[in-house]
């Protein structure tokens, strides 16, 4: 016992320099104090009461209002931990091991109360001889809750019993002690991946501490104290909250009171989403109502996630954290998805903004530019007029304006709103440059050559635009749908009240494997054990009065030597009593009314169900199959699963459909086997209501993309394609002198029959926009039976514009066919026609004129030519001309011409008219001296070229001819 002083001072030292080095001991001038009680066993090591002693702790705890930490005696964790040394009236201890890695140091001044009883009076400051209190953690991270507590010290023989009470002071509540609560705060979280942390300003002045499970707080008794939960910036939840503005840089603040000393993160967490969430709800419809946008059926989404965490709420004050856990994780989900989509549209509004000042102003530019006088007045007047008009009658233009502010920003989508304005910005950048800066591209001329040439005509115009904008208009609801919720309803009769619950799923299966190959789509539908922690729900709800449960399992069936394994269900809705065997069953195994047979080694009389309802609630029990036994829950297997839970109670058909879509989930997978697999699940309740005479079951079976059938398209596509045939042949009518005179004047067939196409586009491209504006108007006062879940698979600007430019192109064939048919009616110039071709001792070259009957007049203008005057610098001199006829017709023509360019050349030309009415003049160069040389060579090209530009003048020269002869006639 010498030694016993020494490791006192040894160990009081170290406790003395363990306490000074760290500066996370929660006490300071003000603190709350909670309740402490000690209850310490163990055995006289050494010593006696007389003198000095050492105690070894064997067992034990220590109890914070209510947090028991128990003693841990594994020599492991510290070589000579658990001893408590007693000399000169002074006690302290080594470091005694607790559970969950805290330790218990003791400090204490003593002195002998009677015989076999020590008083004790135990904690810190000058006056013990070291530091009371439970540690937790080491270093400067460590936390040290500093306790005061009076007890007694008990020897029984050497068994020694150590019990106190006190008071732990934690924290900093102004300059005054308080009398408080430890409000315990669990950790865990049921969300993979995901981390919380609980914050305060100062949390060691306010008696805050933390260790691997839980939050500890010291909150006076009667109030209150705020924290803030920061969410990790990686997490879907955090990612949901800082996304639409619901989470403050800070964090998520929280109120802790001294009532409730136990409580969760995770229920803390519901709480404030929930809270957040119900405030955006109310937020939104005031913006909504503000500016007429219809976000009711996004935010019905929302409230399903509200709805589903106020239920795991309900369920964390139960004490079923399991449940709670799954509510929770289903909420945040479903929260999740239903403000991506209201993001979306509102992100969309931004784009439908943009599209429609750009195509209004597009619209009046066109418009402008088919009138004559005061086009910029126009132009802006109609601007201005339906601007106002679309942000009068639009709200979605309305929600737009009121998006363009820093707060409502913040609050959409990231993701939404980039890929929204991206694709606003490139669309619209593609018609800027197409139609306002590519002048003097082909598509552009022709494009603002057909838009002038519209005014001509504006009857039939505006009927042939206006035909189209509707049918445009129309395509984008048709075309534009996305995906749609597919709710199976049937009815049964019943006489049962209540609700009946059942987990389904549909699996869609798109197997490909190639174009041209053989591709498979598989639909399987089948139904899934309930999870205990929604069974635990469901039937903890207010309403529910009576619970029937529907288990199940394979079993073996033996009947007269035959077995078969089979679903053996077990329940408490049977409304027959006994064993019931289903009658595909029973024809199967030959079984009559009354036979036995063998189930689970026992035999048992059966009955034949024959169309008597099997179950209270009427549904038939579609999760087996047809080979099924019904039993009383007596004869369950172990382990069953339940695959259909029947409530009972006074419930409306509301909280029916609420379970159906607060419970609709969906996945998708990919994998290669066989071909590149997506697999796509829908899982949702099978919900039946029971009113009291039937039973009302609905199902979600899946989402469908929902799209116009090919006689709708057809239809749409037809109508505005004849409508701009008729125009265009009309067009052609009237305007076929003027397509002539383009090809006369050098112009090929595909420029004329181009011209035609882009005049069709033209009147699709207008319609199209037209249309567009127009169905946003019809969209707000015209509703939609179909209510879209998800994006829309084609925008309806692309729906219009797909139907619009799709029949402007196949009402254009017919009339560009046509067209070139009535300038050049020869198949052969169909054909891209090599211009000249030089051969060894000529040149010739296909002239694009036709002669009809009139060959005098053609041989007359070409005689004409010799009257022309001399070129100045270079071209041909028509030298002579003369017919040459066969059976008293020209079958040709010769001439003789000198050109002259960089070089001279003198020909023989002869020009060769078809027998075929329908064919091309064909030229021919020859050297008029009959040497072909290099001169004649050189100049062919151009010559050939002049040529056929001054022949193509034949057609201006004939109606010149024309005017003259009508003039004579008259006069």
């Amino acid at each position: 016992m010498r030694n016993i002083p020494t490791v006192k001072v040894v160990l009081s030292l170290l406790t003395v320099l363990i306490l000074l080095s760290n500066s996370r001991v929660i006490f300071s001038s003000g603190y709350v104090s909670v309740s402490v009680r000690i209850n310490l066993e163990g055995r006289l090591d050494s010593g006696s009461i007389a003198g000095d002693f050492v105690v070894r702790i064997l067992s034990g705890s220590v109890i914070i209002d209510g947090r028991v930490f128990n003693v841990q005696t594994d020599p492991r964790r510290s070589i000579g931990a658990n001893l408590i040394i007693a000399s000169s009236g002074k006690m302290n201890s080594t470091i005694i091991n607790l559970d969950d890695n805290y330790t218990l140091v003791l400090a204490a001044t003593w002195s002998v109360k009677e015989t076999g009883i020590i008083s004790l009076r135990f904690g810190y400051g000058e006056n013990y001889p070291g530091f009371t209190g439970v540690i937790y953690g080491s270093g400067r991270q460590a936390v040290y809750i500093p306790i005061e507590a009076v007890g007694e010290l008990v020897f029984s023989g050497s068994k020694v019993s150590i019990t106190a009470s006190g008071k732990a002071n934690l924290g900093g509540w102004g300059n005054v002690e308080q009398e408080g609560r430890l409000v315990i705060i669990g950790k865990k979280l049921p969300v993979e991946g995901e981390t919380v942390r609980l914050q305060a300003a100062n949390p060691w002045q306010i008696g805050m501490w933390e260790d691997g499970t839980n939050y500890y707080v010291a909150v006076p008794k009667g109030a209150t104290l705020t924290l803030f939960l920061s969410l990790d910036p990686k997490g879907k939840i955090y990612s949901l909250l800082s996304t639409y503005g619901l989470s403050p840089p800070q964090g998520l603040p929280v109120t802790i009171s001294s009532e409730k000393q136990e409580v969760s993160v995770i229920d803390i967490l519901a709480n404030s989403i929930s809270e957040s969430l119900r405030g955006f709800v109310l937020q939104e419809k005031e913006f909504a109502s503000q500016s007429g946008f219809d976000a009711e059926r996004y935010l019905r989404e929302v409230n399903y996630s509200i709805l589903l965490l106020e239920e795991s709420i309900s369920a964390f004050k139960k004490g079923d954290f399991e449940a709670g856990s799954g509510l929770f994780e289903k909420g945040i989900e479903k929260a999740k998805n239903s403000l991506e989509a209201l993001s979306q549209a509102k992100s969309d509004c931004i784009s439908m903004f943009l599209f429609l000042t750009v195509f209004t102003f597009f619209l009046s530019f066109i418009v402008s530019a088919m009138v004559e006088k005061k086009k910029t007045l126009v132009n802006i007047g109609l601007f201005t007029v339906l601007i106002l008009a679309e942000i009068a009658l639009i709200p979605q233009i309305r929600v737009a304006i009121s998006l363009f502010s820093p707060e409502r920003i913040y609050r959409l989508s990231s993701t939404s709103l980039t890929l929204s304005l991206f694709t606003a910005v490139i669309v619209l950048l593609l018609i800027g440059m197409l139609i306002f800066e590519a002048k003097g591209t082909v598509f552009s001329d022709l494009f603002w050559y057909s838009v002038k040439n519209m005014r001509k005509r504006v009857p039939r115009t505006v009927l042939t635009i206006i035909t189209i904008a509707v049918v445009s208009a129309a395509s984008s609801s048709l075309l534009a749908t996305g995906t749609v919720l597919n709710i199976r309803e049937s009815t049964y009769p019943s006489t049962f009240r209540g609700i009946s619950i059942g987990l389904h799923n549909t699996t869609v299966t798109y197997v490909f494997r190639g174009i041209g190959q053989q591709n498979d789509v598989l639909y399987q539908e089948s139904f899934e054990p309930l999870p205990e922690w929604q069974v635990r729900w469901l039937s903890n709800m207010d309403w529910v009065k009576k619970k029937y449960v529907i288990l199940a399992s394979r079993t073996v069936v033996t009947f007269e030597e035959k077995r078969i394994t089979v679903y053996q269900v077990a329940t408490n809705a049977s409304t027959i009593d006994g064993v019931i065997v289903s009658p595909k069953l029973a024809e199967l195994f030959g079984i009559r009314e009354g036979d036995s047979i063998f189930l689970r080694g026992k035999r048992v009389d059966v009955k034949i169900l024959n169309g008597t309802l099997m179950f209270i609630d009427g549904i038939p029990p579609d999760e087996f199959g047809d080979y099924l036994i019904v039993t009383s829950l007596e004869y369950a297997a172990k382990p069953a699963s339940l695959y259909r839970l029947i409530l009972e109670g006074d419930v409306s058909e509301d909280v029916a459909r609420q379970l159906l879509e607060a419970s609709y989930d969906t996945g998708r997978a990919f994998y290669t086997a066989d071909g590149e697999v997506t697999v796509q699940s829908f899982t949702s309740f099978r919900v039946g209501f029971s009113s009291g005479s039937e039973t009302k079951c609905l199902l979600i079976v899946g989402e469908f993309q929902y799209f116009a059938s090919s006689l709708d398209i057809i239809v749409l596509l037809g109508l505005s394609s004849l409508m701009i045939i008729t125009t265009l042949l009309g067009s052609l009518h009237q305007r076929k002198g003027e397509y002539s005179t383009i090809s006369a004047l050098g112009a090929s067939p595909g420029h004329v029959s181009l011209l035609m196409l882009i005049e069709g586009v033209s009147y699709g491209l207008i319609g199209g926009i037209i249309g567009y504006v127009l169905s946003q108007f019809l969209q707000v006062y015209v509703s939609n039976p179909i209510a879209p879940i998800q994006s829309y698979v084609f925008s309806p600007m692309f729906a219009s514009f797909l139907i619009a430019v799709l029949s402007s192109i196949l009402g254009s064939i017919i009339p560009a066919r046509r067209v070139i048919l009535k300038v050049v009616p020869s198949q052969f110039l169909l054909r891209k026609i090599e211009e000249a071709s030089i051969f060894e001792d000529h040149a010739e070259a296909v002239i694009p004129l036709r002669i009809l009957g009139d060959s005098e007049n053609f041989a007359k203008y070409v005689s004409s030519l010799t009257q022309k005057p001399p070129p100045m610098n270079q071209g041909p001199i028509y030298m002579w001309v003369s017919p040459r006829r066969k059976d008293g017709k020209i079958s040709g023509i010769e001439m003789v011409v000198s050109y002259r360019g960089e070089r001279v050349a003198k020909y023989k030309v002869e020009l060769l008219l078809p027998d075929d009415p329908g064919s091309t003049i064909r030229a021919r160069l020859y050297s008029a001296e009959g040497k072909w040389d290099i001169d004649h060579k050189f100049c062919a090209k151009e010559m050939l070229t002049v040529l056929r530009e001054d022949l193509l003048q034949y057609v201006d020269w004939k109606k010149k001819q024309q005017i003259v002869s009508s003039l004579v006639k008259n006069q």
